[in-house]
């Protein structure tokens, strides 16, 4: 599926891969949504920061699709989207409004970034933090 999504499609037909939609009547599996989600990223979007370390992790540059109406916002089920742009950490005050929104609690939002910030520095500091020595437990 990653070679036919970001080759072969696109050099037999002329296209970008980002203007190829692969979809899924599932969610769990070798096929389902989560699984392909995370080839393709990897495929179409090499060395992107995730922005959710996690279970679902979404980068800049990923389509999205809404899956449910939100009416007051006229955004409906099927619509697609991208992230553009991440450029704001999420602080405890946007964690407990998108927890009591979503129904999923601050926490989750909070360690989210946590996990965010980690990776990226990790990233930045890897040389260095090659050098440095582990203690042993004691």
């Amino acid at each position: 599926m990653r070679d036919l999504v970001a080759t072969r499609l696109p050099r037999r037909y002329g296209l970008s891969p980002s203007d190829i939609q692969v979809l899924t009547p599932m969610h769990r599996g070798e096929l389902g949504a989560a699984n392909l989600n995370l080839l393709l990223q990897e495929a179409l979007l090499p060395g992107v920061a995730p922005l959710r370390p996690g279970e679902r992790a979404f980068r800049v540059g990923d389509r999205v699709m809404q899956l449910r109406n939100n009416y007051d916002r006229n955004v409906y089920n099927g619509d697609v989207g991208k992230i553009l742009a991440a450029d704001r950490a999420v602080t405890a005050e946007m964690a407990a409004r998108l927890g009591k929104y979503c129904g999923n609690g601050p926490e989750l939002w909070l360690n989210m970034q946590s996990a965010y910030d980690l990776w990226h520095a990790r990233q930045a500091l890897a040389d260095s933090l090659d050098e440095i020595p582990t203690r042993a437990a004691s």
